[in-house]
């Protein structure tokens, strides 16, 4: 692959981006890249800065992207959705020295070269989710994003003319991989209009690869012929949160051709994944390292990552922070396990954790207990206040009907897998405020809702 991390010249020809109402080969992006990039100087951005860019899942986000790669700048990515005062924090905490909020591409069709790009110099900065409660600024490099495409694609074939659905967006890393492996592959990134609802999104562009979380999964899977497409793609992403049994089996069952993944922000995307073709036990899990050595777990459980998509470190007050061992580890705070076939088994956030009458109680485990349970749709386990044990279970359980759980009958399955203490205290029904998954500052925040002491 050339300098770029854009498609080969062969490529230039071939649709790089498509929408329900157009669509620009590599060439054209290219240009529009080029032209964006005069302006972007004009405008005083130069090598090593950082533009905070809220322009959505757009084609004008891409292309500012691509401009400000070609120029050594960085592109923050940034939810155009966050209230001003989130977005400010952003910009400061990342150190930009500008915020693009309104960009609009000018008509023009000029022949521009394909730049060559510096593989080492920061591409992006994307916030991680904040599972301790605490978003941070990831930096990435543009090679950081080409490795993870290049792993990614070897794994799940990407070919010239496929369409990979932009169906995440790109203030996280996982809608960015997208981008990034469609340039790789000389593929299209399939760009549904803002706000177009995802099963209108699958009719109009008719996408080859999707990337999806549980919850985008489980709603088209409820819509028949959204489901009937989905089973006609070549491959879905799965990824964002932990997948249900019960949403694996479903998936599974209707020929839908899921890979279960696990990644991170700091990862530049996934870092382990399932194969093509890979059976139900082995879509239990998360797959096996993309890359050889890649990922390890320390005596105590911790997942640890290292390798040529790990992040260049956290930006904080104009400071880089890369936080690795000496052996170039990053400690990621899950918790987790290879099986007999090398596959990883993710089994918690370390910092979820919470000790019940002096015994540690993984929610995620009770969670994935509870899920396997017949007529359980989703579950989600929170520590509450227990004068007797300190601290005790309380989930709150959706059913596939509209029936509200049973605690009894639910208690009662339970002991048969676990032992007393995990089994909650309390089951509550599901209530829409509540998060798909959660980290540990949500879960506390859900719990001291809903269980005021």
């Amino acid at each position: 692959m050339p300098d770029s991390p854009f498609a080969a010249e062969s490529c230039s020809s071939l649709p790089a981006i498509v929408t329900a109402h157009d669509q620009l080969s590599f060439r054209e992006l290219e240009s529009a890249a080029a032209r964006a990039e005069q302006r972007l100087r004009r405008s005083g951005v130069i090598r090593g800065d950082i533009a905070g860019v809220a322009l959505g899942q757009t084609v004008e986000a891409i292309v500012l992207l691509r401009a400000l790669m070609r120029i050594g700048a960085a592109a923050c990515m940034i939810n155009p959705r966050w209230p001003q005062n989130e977005v400010g924090r952003a910009v400061s905490a990342a150190g930009c020295t500008r915020l693009i909020d309104r960009f609009t591409l000018d008509g023009a069709d000029t022949k521009a070269e394909q730049a060559k790009t510096d593989l080492s110099q920061p591409a992006t900065v994307i916030f991680t989710s904040g599972s301790t409660g605490d978003p941070k600024s990831a930096l990435h490099s543009v090679d950081n994003h080409r490795q993870s495409a290049l792993a990614g694609n070897a794994n799940i074939p990407l070919q010239p003319g496929d369409r990979w659905l932009l169906s995440l967006p790109l203030h996280h890393v996982g809608g960015i991989g997208i981008l990034f492996r469609c340039a790789a592959a000389g593929a299209a990134a399939a760009v549904p209009d803002p706000e177009m609802p995802l099963p209108r999104a699958l009719e109009i562009l008719r996408p080859t690869h999707l990337s999806l979380v549980p919850t985008q999964l489980h709603r088209l899977l409820d819509e028949q012929d959204a489901a009937r497409m989905l089973a006609s793609v070549k491959a879905i992403l799965m990824g964002g949160a932990p997948m249900p049994p019960s949403l694996v089996r479903r998936a599974f069952d209707l020929g839908v051709p899921i890979h279960t993944s696990y990644g991170l922000t700091e990862t530049s995307s996934q870092i382990t994944a399932t194969r093509p073709g890979d059976d139900l036990d082995a879509l239990m899990t998360s797959g096996a390292p993309l890359t050889p050595g890649t990922v390890s777990i320390s005596d105590d459980g911790e997942i640890l990552v290292r390798g040529k998509t790990l992040f260049l470190g956290y930006l904080q007050n104009k400071t880089l922070r890369r936080p690795l061992d000496s052996d170039g580890w990053f400690a990621t705070g899950d918790l987790g396990r290879f099986d007999a076939n090398g596959r990883l088994i993710v089994t918690g956030r370390r910092d979820n954790m919470f000790i019940s009458g002096g015994e540690n109680v993984q929610p995620e485990e009770v969670e994935r207990r509870l899920c396997d349970l017949p007529g359980v749709q989703h579950a989600l386990v929170v520590p509450v206040h227990d004068d007797e044990y300190g601290e005790v279970g309380a989930a709150f359980v959706k059913m596939d009907d509209t029936t509200p759980p049973n605690p009894a009958a639910l208690a009662a399955q339970l002991r048969e897998q676990l032992p007393a203490y995990k089994i909650p205290k309390y089951f509550r029904p599901w209530s829409p405020n509540l998060p798909d998954s959660a980290s540990k500052s949500s879960r506390r925040l859900a719990a001291k809702t809903l269980f005021p002491k």
